[in-house]
């Protein structure tokens, strides 16, 4: 390749207008910086272009970094005893800077409509193009240090091609069928960010694009209409880019923003979840988010949307299954008060059956695996509480089957003769088979216990064989014997005790086969 051609000026002018490096180690490539910028180190080197040599032969002077609004960046270096600059941005910016360009047969014209034809076309094959130019001139220097460049040479074009990796374009189509809204704002040329969108999936067809300059003209008002439909944004400034999300946040959405760069600090502050990336992101995008992407992959924020709905939703099922089982024990008292019974539990016995025996089918509640429905559910309301309508009126029903079960099993071995003390290890035991049925009912708000693999959640399996055991054990063991007063019960109690607690998984399953919406997965919360 000629140094004096067009082609290896190109290169030399991204290779040099740069702050990132690019380095190797044993085998390993290691790089840092922007990735558009490693990509022209990257393009460079493949020509044979080394930045550390290059600055051998063109010392730099100073750099002007780039910027959001002036959309370019350039450097100036010594060259045969004068000074020489080169510069990059977006092509209809740098463009306008130029007033030649280089050719095989030397300078010549500038043609600004055949440069913009041929970069639009490569910006339609979802590449992002930059222009390089260079001012050997000292007026044109000094213009240029000045931040006025004009009277430039054009260079050439450069395209690079960030291709969607799979597991992104499987996370945006998650993201649509979790009712989550993706958009793209981008600083990237309108046809670029156009084909990048429909590629990833944000966007079946080809999709509507307001620029920078669009959302300059339009009022808040105008702006709200067009966020309801509009899901890409291009050519966008930093400002422009809080701008949309105060708006949103105005709108009542729940903002999640993720960024890389000192421009995006801002939207990332103002999101409700800010997200920088681990890898390429700047330590300010990071101290202004929430949340660190450690590999800069979407999917894993998808991910983490996933995760965050499975631990609520056994957060639902975990306080659902204590409330409803604790109204059981209240609702028990205060009937056997009614009635003027003797209390069919006793204080220790109240204790063990919500410390011990419950407290171990709780917490192995909180591994369920999350269910494929929920995952296809619009967002929840962020004011709804822990517990809906229909969770309540369920949890009051199962309160008053446990609560006239353990009545009945209480009263059905007082009446038969039992001592007492019989009769109160009868109605606890039977509180107990309650809740290790009912703790499988609540492993699901809607779907049938009967289309639950038993074995998907381990823990709970084994939580509840060990609840049974220890309670079991107890019954046989002198010191809780003493402590709780209890005793082993003969074959004819377990028998009806286990028939008595077993009808909750009857109720449960008519109530969710006729409290059970009709499209679930239609409405923001199928379980209000």
């Amino acid at each position: 390749m000629e140094k004096d051609s067009p082609l290896h000026q190109t290169l030399v002018a991204g290779v040099l207008t740069n702050e990132a490096s690019l380095g190797h180690k044993d085998s390993e490539v290691i790089t840092k910086g922007d990735p558009t910028e490693v990509a022209l180190l990257v393009s460079g080197s493949k020509a044979g272009l080394d930045r550390d040599k290059l600055l051998e032969d063109y010392p730099l002077v100073d750099q002007i970094p780039f910027d959001s609004k002036q959309r370019y960046s350039a450097s100036i270096h010594k060259w045969n005893d004068r000074e020489i600059a080169f510069l990059k941005g977006a092509p209809e910016r740098v463009i306008k800077m130029c007033d030649s360009m280089t050719s095989p047969d030397g300078s010549a014209r500038i043609d600004s409509e055949r440069i913009l034809s041929e970069a639009e076309r490569m910006a339609e094959q979802g590449l992002r193009v930059l222009a390089m130019a260079k001012a050997e001139d000292k007026q044109a220097v000094e213009s240029t240090l000045k931040g006025e460049p004009r009277s430039l040479t054009f260079l050439g074009l450069q395209g690079m091609l960030d291709p969607p990796r799979e597991d992104a374009v499987r996370a945006v189509a998650s993201c649509h069928r979790a009712g989550i809204r993706v958009m793209m704002v981008t600083g990237d040329n309108p046809t670029t960010a156009a084909s990048i969108a429909q590629k990833v999936g944000i966007s079946k067809e080809r999709p509507e694009v307001l620029t920078g300059s669009d959302l300059e003209k339009m009022p808040d008002r105008k702006l709200e209409e067009a966020l309801s439909k509009v899901r890409v944004f291009a050519r966008v400034s930093p400002s422009q880019k809080l701008r949309l999300v105060n708006i949103l946040r105005k709108q009542g959405q729940i903002i999640a923003v993720t960024g890389d760069g000192v421009n995006d600090a801002p939207a990332l502050k103002s999101a409700h979840i800010g997200a920088a990336m681990g890898k390429s992101g700047t330590d300010v995008a990071k101290e202004a988010s929430e949340m660190v992407i450690t590999d800069d992959n979407f999917a894993t924020i998808y991910a983490a949307v996933e995760e965050g709905r499975t631990v609520f939703s056994n957060i639902r099922k975990a306080t659902f299954f204590l409330i409803s089982s604790g109204i059981g024990e209240v609702l028990a008292i205060l009937g056997s008060l009614a009635m003027r019974l003797p209390l069919p539990l006793l204080p220790a016995q109240i204790l063990w059956l919500n410390v011990v025996t419950n407290g171990v089918e709780d917490v192995a509640l909180a591994f369920e695996p999350g269910e494929e429905e929920q995952y296809r559910r619009p967002p929840r309301d962020p004011k709804a509480g822990i517990l809906s309508r229909l969770l309540i009126e369920r949890a009051l029903i199962v309160g008053l089957v446990m609560a006239a079960g353990t009545l009945g099993m209480f009263i059905w071995e007082r009446g038969g003769g039992a001592t007492l003390e019989y009769a109160r290890v009868a109605a606890l035991t039977t509180l107990v088979m309650f809740q290790i049925f009912h703790v499988f009912n609540s492993r699901s708000v809607q779907r049938s216990i009967f289309r639950k693999n038993p074995l998907s959640n381990t823990f709970l399996f084994a939580g509840t064989i060990l609840s049974f055991a220890i309670h079991f054990g107890a019954m046989y063991f002198e010191p809780t014997q003493t402590l709780l007063r209890i005793e082993p019960l003969t074959m004819d109690t377990w028998l009806r005790l286990v028939l008595i607690a077993s009808s909750i998984l009857a109720v449960v399953e008519l109530h969710k086969l006729f409290r059970h919406p009709s499209h679930p997965t239609q409405q923001r919360d199928p379980d209000e």
